[in-house]
Parts: C-alpha cells; structure tokens; sequence
C-alpha cells in the first residue's frame, strides 16, 4: 500500500473516524514510517472492528502478526478468517501459502494453496513467480520453476528482480552463463538506478566470468548507489 502523510491535524481526527479504509491506511502508516508498532495493531484492530467482513484488513493484520509479533497461530487464525471471508481472492490463498512454506514448513499444503490461488487467477505475477521460487527452493524441480519464471516475466516484463532472478537461475541452475548475462543486462537496463542489479553482475562477472576489472567496474557502481553494498 502506498504510504502518505499525515498532519498532525489529520492524526488527532483518526481518533474519532469511523472510516476504516482510512484507519487502515494510519495503522500502515504507523507501521511502516513510524516503526511505532503497537499503534499500527491498535489501528489494525480498529478496522477490522469498524468492518469485519474486509477479508483485505484481515489478511493485512495476519500479515503483521506474522512479521512483527511472531504470533503464528494468531496470524494463521487471521489468514483463514481472511480466505473464509473472500473465496474467491486470490491473494488470500496465496499468503497463506507462503507462511505455510516459511512458517509451518508443510509444503504440501503450501503447494495446494498455490494450486488454489493460482487456480483463482494464474495471470496473477505475484503468484506465479512465488510457486517458481517453491518449485525451485522446496521441489527442486527445476524444469517447471522455469515455466512459471518465465510465465511471471512474460506477464510483468518490466519487473527487474524477476530478470535479476532468472538471470541467476540461469547462471547457477541451469550453467547458460551467456544467457544468464543477458538477463542480467536486461535488468540493469530496466532499473539502472538499482544497486543490487550492479552488484549482482559484478559476482557474476567476477566468480563466472572471471573478468575482474569489469566486476570491480559494476562494483563501485552499486556502492556508489548505495555505501553499504559489499561483494
């Protein structure tokens, strides 16, 4: 969700709203920017009170009971209740597919829930390029992860991490170094602005290429970009 500001005008009203799209938008806020995570629950809570067949605001505190509290069996309550509430949202299924595979590490169900969410919408990018990372890391099958890499790149063709990503797939997985180069060029050219697309070809130039000069070109590149980039 895209952050905004809030004045100090607009956060003394946020007490008495009973707009909860708008209470949900302060709890992120106060999530997000903040930090101040016991006010982004407080927020959370109140709009799902304000609006308890939301399955979004839901499956958005499921999220952050996940990731902040580390309160699993509470986030995984919420990640049902989110699904039950809306059937046919994809996104439901697939979130609780990846905390089935990072948390429970049942993989699987998380594979049927993928199956599920996909199933709902399969031009769904997110989804698609999530179960690739499944196939990849959990299944080891590595013909089928490529087609779905491939199918998320062909709907989101200007997603620099997915190119990034089959770039190294391609390289470390499938040893096509001259293929793998090309798509790590096509991310840089997408997102010339990205440290880590920098540095992800300078290892690459570096350990595969072995073209050391090159590599410590790309290098200083991404940490002239970001100062804290190592490799």
């Amino acid at each position: 969700m895209k952050e905004q500001s809030f004045s100090s005008i607009d956060q003394e009203g946020i007490e008495s709203s009973n707009d909860s799209a708008r209470i949900e938008t302060y709890a992120f806020y106060c999530y997000y920017t903040l930090k101040d995570y016991d006010k982004a629950e407080e927020y959370f809570v109140k709009a799902i009170n304000l609006n308890p067949l939301k399955a979004a605001f839901v499956g958005n505190y499921a999220i952050f009971l996940k990731n902040i509290r580390k309160d699993y069996d509470k986030a995984e309550e919420y990640y049902k209740k989110a699904i039950d509430l809306d059937p046919e949202d994809e996104r439901g299924f697939g979130y609780y597919a990846f905390f089935l595979e990072n948390i429970r590490k049942d993989y699987d169900k998380a594979e049927e829930y993928y199956k599920k969410a996909l199933d709902l919408n399969p031009e769904n990018a997110v989804l698609v390029f999530d179960y690739a990372l499944f196939l990849q890391n959990i299944r080891k099958d590595y013909d089928k992860a490529e087609e779905y890499l491939i199918k998320a790149i062909d709907l989101n063709p200007e997603n620099a991490f997915y190119l990034g990503f089959y770039a190294s797939f391609l390289e470390n997985i499938r040893k096509d170094y001259d293929k793998a180069e090309e798509y790590y060029k096509k991310a840089l050219d997408l997102n010339p602005e990205d440290a880590n697309c920098y540095l992800n070809y300078a290892i690459f130039l570096k350990y595969t290429r072995r073209d050391f000069d090159k590599a410590e070109e790309y290098h200083k590149k991404a940490i002239d970009l970001n100062p804290k980039q190592t490799g």
